[in-house]
């Protein structure tokens, strides 16, 4: 039937068509009132309704351009700090700064010890009144952003970060001088806000807990630990915080060195997650860290802060901080060669595919693929089972081991799926410090020709 015809067609019958839409509305209200609304607890009710689950995106007012402190240059509700070391303040700083050396501040690891903080600010003057400007070399600045932190958890006001840095300053035509400036001391008048810390014993309570990211602001090499490399242990300590994921702020920051439109971040940080499909939730709790205070850490902070995520923490102690502790559980990448040595070391010929003894070996993939095909001296157990079932397991094909010195090595298909990822997280939950994630799967097991057993 033509378009034409068709319309001829239905406008022939206005009673019938209306007859249909009345029952429909009525099935509709009725269903309604029989089933009730959405089952979906973060749906509006009705569909055209405003979703009240979700905030409005509040993007706070924590970078200033040169132009705008060039303006506010000689303004007394205006304090500028520069982060810098003493040398670097001496050659040359932006009228008016005052020295307050990232790497002469107190050293906080807990919640009691940053009243130190409030006291060593307090002495420089700087009482948490007014508009504080801090500033390093560039915007990409640890020292920068961790005074921004330092300022922030001690509970100033108004914290803000100089965009583009001092260097962006000189390279506008700002004046600069190297005449020492100096501030009486004040008491601190602010209240501290430790919320915005994120200490050891914090973050070895919430990684893996659903609502809360951990986020590693050091290179994706580091993160990873040296992959394919045999000599790697227990006692070398490589790779990442179970469960952590890996973002380099620096994708921030144009080529000019400045930092993008704060939605513009938002955006780019949203695609953080274990792969493509499985983001994040801005909504969640962001805990950040480099590789120990002053980091890279700190001023990943202060740029999801710009970014409008509401929930961010710093934990200031970092990599380091936290390898320093023999009882933290470490995750790093296996890759593939490695794991090939190791498994033919233990299955050699004549070929077997007896469970592993130097390390316990987990597929976590469906009992059927493994049926099909798998690792040799792999054990098969679901991902979804290893929380209730690794106890058990265990018991049957690991008696007695040691699990703070026994190695855990897990893999499931491929790249894209993360069933390692979550494994890699129970056994740390579980009591194992080297945990070895075979990141690259049965996938990367056959391109390295590892043998398939079945």
């Amino acid at each position: 039937m033509s378009r034409e015809r068709e319309d001829k067609s239905e406008a022939g019958k206005p009673a019938m068509r209306s007859h249909r839409q009345v029952v429909f509305a009525a099935a509709f209200l009725a269903a309604v009132v029989v089933f009730g609304p959405s089952q979906d607890a973060g749906a509006a009710w009705p569909p055209w309704a405003k979703d009240e689950g979700v905030p409005d995106t509040v993007y706070p007012d924590v970078a200033c351009s040169v132009d705008w402190l060039r303006s506010n240059l000689t303004s007394r509700n205006v304090v500028i700090v520069d982060a810098r070391v003493v040398r670097s303040y001496a050659e040359g700083h932006i009228p008016g700064a005052i020295s307050v050396p990232a790497d002469g501040l107190p050293i906080v690891e807990r919640e009691g010890d940053i009243a130190g903080l409030s006291d060593a600010f307090g002495e420089a003057g700087v009482g948490g009144r007014g508009t504080i400007v801090c500033y390093g070399d560039e915007t990409y600045s640890d020292v920068a952003g961790l005074v921004f932190w330092a300022l922030e958890v001690s509970g100033a006001g108004k914290v803000m970060l100089l965009d583009g840095g001092y260097e962006h300053w000189v390279s506008t035509g700002g004046s600069v001088e190297t005449t020492a400036r100096a501030l009486p001391s004040t008491p601190w008048a602010a209240v501290e806000a430790a919320g915005f810390l994120g200490s050891s014993e914090y973050v070895e309570s919430v990684y893996g807990v659903t609502g809360v990211e951990i986020v590693d602001a050091r290179s994706k090499s580091s993160w990873e630990g040296p992959v394919d490399d045999p000599r790697s242990g227990p006692d070398d300590r490589v790779g990442h915080i179970p469960h952590s994921l890996q973002f380099d702020f620096g994708e921030f920051v144009g080529n000019d060195g400045l930092l993008f439109p704060p939605e513009e971040c938002r955006e780019v940080f949203s695609f953080l997650g274990p792969r493509q499909s499985s983001r994040v939730n801005l909504q969640d709790e962001f805990v950040v860290h480099g590789d120990g205070s002053p980091d890279n850490g700190a001023a990943g902070y202060c740029f999801l802060r710009r970014a409008g995520i509401a929930r961010v923490k710093y934990f200031p102690a970092g990599w380091t901080g936290w390898v320093s502790d023999e009882s933290h559980p470490v995750v790093r990448f296996i890759g593939g060669d490695e794991l090939k040595i190791l498994v033919e070391q233990e299955q050699g010929w004549p070929w077997s595919d007896s469970p592993m003894e130097a390390f316990v070996f987990l597929d976590v993939r469906h009992p059927g693929d493994h049926s099909k095909g798998h690792i040799p001296g792999s054990v098969v157990l679901s991902s979804r089972l290893i929380a209730d079932s690794l106890d058990v397991y265990m018991g049957r094909y690991w008696p007695g081991a040691d699990r703070t010195t026994m190695p855990f090595v897990s893999y499931c298909y491929g790249p894209t799926c993360i069933r390692s990822r979550y494994t890699s997280t129970d056994a740390a939950r579980a009591g194992f410090l080297d945990v070895q994630r075979f990141y690259g799967g049965m996938l990367e097991w056959r391109q390295v020709s590892g043998r398939i057993a079945k």
